[in-house]
């Protein structure tokens, strides 16, 4: 239904949602009123479904007109239909209680009844505004006459090997390592002809500890 509403607009999703809640809601009141047996359970099941498809398809059409008029204040334009989606269950049980009091029959024909007139009513004042035009910003100031604006300052792709706070002498360079650090060769003496390999291990053993 998502798709269809964005495609076709809102107020398709909530014509089609009018039509599914009287054809939902009116099966169920016809099975009620003439008693067990006189509409079959798979009918029953699809009246269910189509009451469910048609309350959600209403739902999204004011969710998705509220969303696109008031792209800055989404989350207040948007809770407004919710709260009435969400209170409309409330609001129609109250008042199926004070006009028809333990008679459940009469409830489903004002729900097949009221909820498509609302709909459907409501439908002729959905609007969606044309979104705002993008306007370039002014290249003179109001204040100084004659004053033109510069463009600004072409960006230029850095290196990632480049510090972003390296100056315009060249970059930062990493400071050098101690010179303490000399190489295995330079630890190990030229092995004489007796305990050469002894000489060479404790000498590098020696460096490590140092």
């Amino acid at each position: 239904m998502g798709i269809i509403i964005d495609k076709k607009g809102p107020r398709w999703g909530v014509m089609i949602g009018a039509i599914a809640l009287a054809c939902g809601y009116f099966p169920l009141y016809s099975a009620y009123d003439k008693g067990p047996g006189s509409v079959p359970f798979a009918v029953l099941c699809l009246a269910s479904l189509l009451t469910g498809m048609g309350s959600c398809s209403a739902f999204a059409g004011s969710i998705k007109t509220c969303a696109t008029n008031w792209p800055q204040h989404r989350g207040t334009a948007t809770a407004f239909p919710l709260s009435g989606f969400g209170l409309s269950a409330f609001a129609f049980t109250m008042i199926g209680g004070f006009a028809f009091p333990n008679d459940a029959g009469d409830l489903l024909l004002m729900l097949s009844i009221g909820t498509f007139s609302m709909v459907f009513l409501g439908m002729f004042f959905l609007r969606m505004t044309p979104p705002s035009q993008y306007q370039s910003l002014p290249t003179d100031e109001p204040g100084r006459p004659g004053f033109q604006r510069k463009d600004s300052n072409q960006l230029h792709r850095s290196n990632s090997k480049h510090s972003k706070h390296s100056s315009k002498s060249g970059i930062l360079q990493e400071p050098s390592k101690s010179s303490h650090k000399c190489s295995i060769l330079e630890l190990c003496p030229m092995p004489s002809p007796r305990f050469s390999w002894i000489r060479c291990f404790g000498t590098f053993f020696t460096a490590v500890k140092s």
